[in-house]
């Protein structure tokens, strides 16, 4: 891999840059503090094995094939998730583009509350004794949580650093990404390392890697295991298809795609490291990691929300400080309700799903093949030969899964309730929490969406469509000069009338 690239403004300057931001989109706290709670709680009596296998399906008929459609979108339409939906299916269509938007908004409110626990975590152990007890740990945890308002100074900071590091679109992005990546991961394998050498680390292995078969009828897990597949990936976010219009048709998105994904509780957590031989530095490092970690995912979700705005006609720096002071309001509920917080979780990260069903949809109404070969084997110049079996996982493998978790969930969300918890009633994690918190975004964006198209009908001449796509000079393709090759490609993404 080279270290440097043609450097085209607003483009990745390094190969080495543009792989650390893209791993920096994927691995955060849901891959450090989330997976472990889930991976707990979709364990059996035997062991954890049968989640792994489900999570390991996903990656591979789920979570790789939406990354490599997404990459392949916002490198090729250089737009966002709202303009991409709209440049390719038609204005109509843009709220789908918008609903994957909003799922990212609603994560970045009580993610960036998350973080900010992890910075106060960090800071605090630098100081204090480390609690030996489960009710001193539950104190410690309640007293920052539920009997202050400190999570909302930590949420403030959280986003507050995440301004200068969109403020500059890719340029910073990139800066900041090529230094808490390589720096968070150093740390997770030294903490790693440390751990492998306890006592009875060998024992939570084997617990971890042994099946309890009769956890597979449990459609929880499996719901479970495709949106915490997402969360770790980042598919279906809509983030790769904001950092991949930084990249050029130099950049290897199905290279990417394939080998970026695969290489890839906080009460607890005090108590276990106060145990353990060198504990009080190793939960330092540990929240140190956990901390630069989510902040590179945070920048992520905040560069996508900023970018979809500045597609809309923004101004970078005015669509940044706006967009980050919108996040830090709609996360002020979770951070004063930990409750809330819990709602919010279960709500938008189950609307993973949901998003890439909407992806699957602008694929399968332009063509899957006709979307294979213009966005990579016929766009690409540095890169692997995107296969049919890819067109078979789009068109009909995904969409039947993504449909089925979908229903399988409610039907078993419904018949398990009881009379104390009832289905219809609303909960933290209630089924008519969920849906009816979708249902009224949906309406809402779909009813902007109408009046928007309704409102500029009068500037649309009869046989305008769709939203103009970048001229071919934005596209920064290298074909040695062959202008040809590049205006048909263009043209094929802006004039094929019959994939709409």
């Amino acid at each position: 891999m080279a270290e440097t690239q043609d450097h085209q403004p607003n483009t990745f300057r390094t190969q080495v840059g543009l792989v650390l931001s893209c791993v920096g989109c994927m691995v955060g706290t849901g891959n450090i503090w989330r997976f472990p709670r889930i991976l707990a709680n979709n364990s059996g009596g035997e062991g954890c094995l049968q989640f792994l296998m489900v999570w390991v399906l996903f990656l591979f008929i789920w979570s790789i094939p939406m990354i490599i459609l997404e990459y392949g979108l916002g490198r090729y339409t250089k737009r966002s998730t709202i303009l991409s939906f709209s440049s390719l299916i038609g204005p109509k269509s843009a709220w789908c583009g918008a609903w994957i938007a909003l799922v990212s908004v609603g994560i970045s409110a009580y993610y960036s509350v998350v973080i900010g626990w992890c910075f106060y975590y960090l800071v605090l152990f630098t100081y204090h004794p480390l609690p030996t007890t489960h009710d001193a740990s539950l104190a410690l945890f309640n007293e920052f949580a539920i009997d202050s308002y400190w999570p909302v100074l930590c949420h403030g900071v959280a986003i507050l650093l995440s301004v200068p590091s969109v403020m500059w679109s890719v340029k910073s992005i990139e800066i900041v990404n090529s230094i808490i990546v390589p720096l968070f991961i150093l740390l997770l394998f030294i903490t790693f390392v440390w751990c492998m050498t306890l006592e009875y680390s060998g024992l939570g292995l084997k617990f971890m890697f042994s099946p309890d078969w009769a956890g597979f009828g449990n459609p929880r897990m499996w719901v479970d295991a495709i949106s915490q597949n997402a969360f770790d990936t980042g598919a279906a976010s809509g983030l790769f298809v904001t950092y991949s219009t930084f990249m050029t048709a130099e950049n290897g998105v199905v290279r990417y795609g394939r080998l970026i994904p695969i290489g890839n509780n906080i009460i607890r957590i005090p108590i276990l490291y106060s145990e353990i031989r060198g504990g009080y530095v190793l939960i330092i490092l540990f929240f140190f990691a956990l901390s630069m970690a989510g902040f590179s995912s945070l920048v992520a979700n905040v560069e996508m929300f900023v970018h979809n705005v500045e597609d809309l006609g923004a101004r970078r720096i005015p669509a940044t400080i706006g967009c980050c002071l919108i996040i830090f309001i709609l996360g002020l509920g979770s951070a004063i309700n930990i409750n809330f917080l819990e709602n919010q979780d279960f709500v938008w990260g189950f609307a993973l799903l949901i998003s890439g069903l909407f992806f699957l949809y602008l694929v399968i109404r332009y063509g899957v093949t006709n979307y294979r070969n213009t966005f990579y084997n016929n766009f690409s110049t540095n890169d692997w030969h995107l296969g049919v079996s890819w067109d078979y996982i789009i068109k009909y493998l995904a969409p039947l899964e993504g449909s089925f978790l979908l229903i399988w969930w409610m039907v078993d969300t419904i018949a398990s309730s009881s009379a104390a918890h009832p289905w219809y009633g609303i909960s933290s994690q209630s089924f008519m929490a969920t849906i009816v918190q979708w249902a009224f975004w949906m309406l809402v964006l779909f009813v902007i969406n109408r009046v928007v198209l309704r409102y500029r009908s009068r500037s649309y001449s009869p046989n305008d469509e769709r939203t103009p796509l970048p001229k071919a000079d934005e596209l920064m393709m290298y074909d040695s000069g062959n202008e040809g090759v590049t205006t048909s490609r263009y043209s094929k993404l802006d004039d094929d009338d019959d994939t709409s």
